[in-house]
């Protein structure tokens, strides 16, 4: 991958998290979930989704990460934690590391706000779509969370397992039933990508 790629790559990103976002709040709007637990994703926080990885720290150290072979190098670590401290929809941002360290297991996760980890489902669905060709995060969210791979505050976590749950994107494998958003968003995966093509 070039460094051109990689950019058409964030702004297909950036795209996909949109219409994942839109596709969220519709679902909530229409199953009459709302009721004061789920927030509505605002148009701002669609609009300036992954902005940051269009500064310089960023840009320079995703390009060398991805683009050439020269991995884990101090300028991608810079750009790693500039990312997660500006982009609250990680969960990396809620970590409270007095040694300023990025995700280290030492880290006391804080209380997410409900709006960021409704968009860090989307971004996590859109990453799936952009990698796997599949809006299915099941079986990627039961080998990361069931194993504590991610690192959530237990009230984050029971808010995310609440809101999968209403989403019918189930992580916890004793749920069987799967409703409508689910099954919506596995069948939209044609009608995404070729929304990305229209935008």
């Amino acid at each position: 991958m070039n460094k051109e790629q990689y950019i058409k790559g964030v702004y297909k990103h950036i795209k996909t998290v949109g219409i994942v976002c839109e596709l969220i709040n519709s679902h909530l709007d229409s199953e009459n979930l709302r009721s004061g637990i789920y927030p509505v994703i605002s148009d701002e926080e669609i609009e300036t989704h992954d902005a940051s990885k269009f500064s310089n720290i960023e840009l320079t150290g995703y390009v060398k990460q991805f683009c050439t072979d020269d991995k884990n190098s101090p300028e991608w670590q810079a750009a790693l934690k500039h990312h997660y401290d500006n982009n609250p929809h990680h969960w990396q941002h809620w970590l409270d590391d007095l040694n300023g360290k990025l995700c280290t297991g030492m880290a006391k996760p804080l209380v997410m706000p409900s709006e960021q980890i409704l968009i860090m489902t989307a971004d996590w669905t859109a990453a799936m779509l952009q990698y796997n060709n599949t809006a299915n995060i099941s079986g990627w969210l039961n080998e990361n969370l069931l194993t504590n791979k991610i690192n959530l505050h237990r009230e984050t976590r029971e808010y995310l397992d609440s809101a999968l749950r209403d989403l019918g994107i189930t992580r916890v494998r004793k749920y069987r039933a799967r409703n409508k958003m689910f099954i919506n968003l596995v069948e939209s995966d044609v009608w995404i990508k070729k929304n990305l093509q229209n935008r």
